[in-house]
């Protein structure tokens, strides 16, 4: 393949667009090369786009002014060109030279530079894109971010976001680039299959046609050989699983833990809330009107008229819950969709933390083995969970005060006191404490293994909310999943 041709008459398509687009956070036009400013403005860019992963590219163009011809306000980008006191073209190829000399002297380490010259027939320029190499990048002992103001110096929490969002696009890169792991479970697999094949489609049938003991032995022996096989690829598919969860989860932090205003957030909290309601009126006869009128009480009892912009944390939490993703299926109905959605919100936003991070993520994480040990686990576990799935429901409980329910549900407390969490073998209940009112949601979320550590199991849990329900006079609703966990009365 011919090397790209990085000098050109005229301007790139993607330069010309740039240029209607106006000077941004991510866009700066310059007049001149000013070649003491050079390294300062590239190291900003280049952590502006490691700060900001979604813009890819922070581009600097020289020869470009800002021009408001129009008196709209909404400037554009003017060539004036890259000329020198003689009033001649510059020398394109000297000043590239000094840009990338005074970027490898300077900034470290060295961000990746790709410098065009454009329009060197007429009014020639330079454009310079930049982007990250192992940010943050540094000018002396000083880091630096582009701003919409201009270039500012780096804030220790911005620094720390460009670390985690640098670690984990490498971890997801490594991950999915070489993808080991994945791809030797896919031959085990395959050789699964091989074996099955040879075993049952002739390979070694030819050699048992007799009736005699030999024959019945070696059949038994095939057939546990199958049964073998079985549990052998079962446990890689759950591998798999297990790896593509990891990176979807990993994937997920880089995508929603950086960037969103407080201001967008609470913008997309409000719409994704109003819309699911408005689903539950729409369908409301086949709701029912006494669960609708549920589902309001919950709304206006945990989650308020409004949300508050002020709560950043906790609305970043509810949003999380709106973006969850289901499965699939026909038994799936759009107005159980949305009232479930709704009591998974209201959780989370109780919790104060996004799914991402979990109830108890604090201590999970400083009792969890490293993350390659938690991928290899399906494959050595004969413990896993079967036949739990995720149920979300409802429970109306007048006078049922919190120590009551910690006490009957053999439940603890999360660290804020705002989550009651039951832990049964098959996996864990957790249930929003109210705010005000009597209606606990109430989320139930199956594990992977079996926990031998559990406070309690699914019989003695079922009674217990039935328990409380006679006690109080109450209810109970099961919105989704198969009702084992949560009952509905």
């Amino acid at each position: 393949m011919a090397p790209e041709n990085r000098r050109s008459d005229s301007l790139r398509p993607t330069t010309a667009a740039l240029l209607l687009a106006g000077e941004q956070s991510h866009i700066e036009f310059k007049s001149a090369v000013e070649i003491g400013a050079v390294a300062k403005q590239v190291a900003a860019g280049a952590n502006f786009v490691a700060f900001q992963p979604a813009v890819e590219v922070h581009t600097i163009v020289y020869g470009v002014t800002e021009d408001d011809s129009q008196g709209t306000g909404a400037t554009t980008g003017a060539i004036v060109g890259l000329f020198g006191e003689d009033g001649r073209p510059a020398d394109l190829d000297g000043l590239q030279l000094q840009i990338e000399q005074k970027v490898h002297g300077n900034v470290q380490p060295q961000p990746n530079l790709t410098i065009y010259q454009e329009n060197v027939d007429r009014a020639p320029i330079l454009v310079v894109e930049v982007r990250p190499a192992s940010a943050p990048h540094v000018i002396g002992d000083r880091w630096h971010i582009r701003g919409v103001g201009g270039v500012r110096a780096l804030t220790q929490g911005e620094a720390l976001q460009i670390f985690k969002n640098q670690r984990l696009a490498a971890w997801i890169d490594e991950f999915e680039g070489s993808d080991p792991l994945k791809r030797a479970l896919a031959a085990i697999r395959g050789s699964i299959d091989d074996l099955r094949l040879q075993s049952f489609a002739g390979g070694f049938e030819t050699h048992v046609n007799n009736s005699d003991d030999a024959s019945a032995v070696l059949r038994a022996s095939l057939r546990d050989i199958e049964e073998a096989l079985g549990d052998v690829d079962t446990k890689v598919v759950n591998a798999l699983d297990a790896i593509e969860d990891a990176t979807q989860q990993a994937r997920y932090a880089v995508e929603n833990t950086s960037t969103e205003s407080a201001e967008s957030v609470w913008w997309s909290v409000m719409k994704a809330r109003m819309m699911r309601l408005h689903t539950v009126h729409t369908y409301a006869s086949l709701v029912g009107h006494a669960r609708v009128q549920l589902v309001d009480d919950l709304v206006r009892d945990q989650l308020g008229e409004k949300a508050e912009l002020a709560e950043y944390a906790e609305n970043l939490a509810e949003l999380a819950a709106y973006r969850s993703l289901r499965r699939a299926g026909e038994e799936r109905r759009m107005e159980a969709d949305a009232i479930a959605d709704l009591i998974s919100a209201v959780v989370w936003r109780r919790n104060g933390l996004p799914p991402t991070f979990g109830i108890d993520w604090l201590p999970d994480m400083a009792t969890t083995p490293d993350l390659m040990a938690n991928l290899r686990a399906p494959l050595a576990s004969t413990n896993r969970v079967q036949g739990a799935a995720t149920e979300v429901g409802l429970l109306k409980l007048p006078g049922i005060p919190t120590s009551r329910m910690v006490d009957v549900l053999r439940g603890g407390l999360s660290l804020n006191e705002h989550v009651l969490s039951t832990r049964i073998p098959e996996g864990v209940y957790r249930l929003a404490v109210p705010a005000t009112g009597d209606i606990w949601a109430v989320v139930f979320v199956p594990g992977n293994e079996v926990d031998e550590d559990a406070t309690t199991d699914l019989a003695h849990s079922v009674v217990a909310f039935s328990a409380l329900i006679a006690e109080s006079r109450g209810s109970s609703w099961c919105v989704e999943g198969p009702g084992r966990a949560i009952p509905t009365t």
